[in-house]
């Protein structure tokens, strides 16, 4: 998704739109295979998060 003055030089109707995301990131899965699996998405954002699975998630703070 474009923001700040990419939005300016490329409108929504140029960017893909939630489906095509999605469906772009299962092809990603596929290909990676095991363990690698969506996570989450956001269809307002046009956001899919693909994550490897193993085990808990653990976010370090900087």
């Amino acid at each position: 998704m474009s923001v700040g003055f990419a939005r300016q030089r490329l409108g929504y109707d140029m960017m893909p739109n939630h489906n095509e995301i999605k469906e772009f990131a299962k092809k990603i899965v596929k290909e990676l295979g095991a363990p690698y699996k969506i996570l989450d998405e956001h269809e307002f954002s046009r956001v899919v998060l693909v994550r490897k699975d193993d085990g808990m998630m653990k976010i370090q703070k900087i």
